[in-house]
């Protein structure tokens, strides 16, 4: 069972990607459990994958900014937040640019194959990829993926 803390979450989580999507939290949690994926639903929404990170950053901002206002947090609360939202973009970076040289792509290349609405296994094949090699990428990426996601995971504790 889903703890009341986890619970209420995800629920914000999902008004926050609601409201960037233009669409109700209700419409949204349908289309996901019709199936869809939040990257089909911004794309037919018209948005890119870049879209929604530029809107998810600036909602959280502006949320950390709300709560500093109000005096739910303190200055330093609010600074530790927008590093963290910082460190998450460089780490995104620094993931998108490993998985474009693993395809032999420019970040743009790879940013223009996903807004085609491809993925990871369309573009490795379009690239003359194997299975094998896919899977050897995979078994080096995830786990060092992983841990760096436990250690942000704890660090923020």
């Amino acid at each position: 069972s889903i703890g009341s803390g986890l619970r209420s979450h995800l629920h914000d989580h999902m008004i926050d990607h609601a409201e960037l999507l233009g669409l109700s939290s209700e419409a949204l949690a349908a289309r996901i459990e019709a199936g869809e994926s939040l990257r089909d639903i911004a794309t037919a929404q018209g948005l890119t994958h870049e879209d929604l990170e530029v809107a998810r950053e600036r909602a959280q901002q502006e949320k950390i900014e709300s709560l500093l206002a109000d005096g739910t947090i303190t200055q330093e609360q609010a600074d530790e937040r927008l590093s963290r939202i910082e460190d998450h973009k460089l780490r995104h970076e620094e993931r998108e640019a490993t998985v474009a040289e693993f395809f032999d792509l420019s970040a743009e290349e790879l940013q223009e194959f996903r807004e085609a609405g491809m993925f990871f296994e369309e573009i490795a094949e379009q690239q003359g990829l194997s299975a094998d090699d896919i899977s050897a990428f995979w078994d080096e990426f995830r786990p060092n993926n992983k841990h760096n996601c436990a250690k942000e995971h704890n660090a923020s504790q």
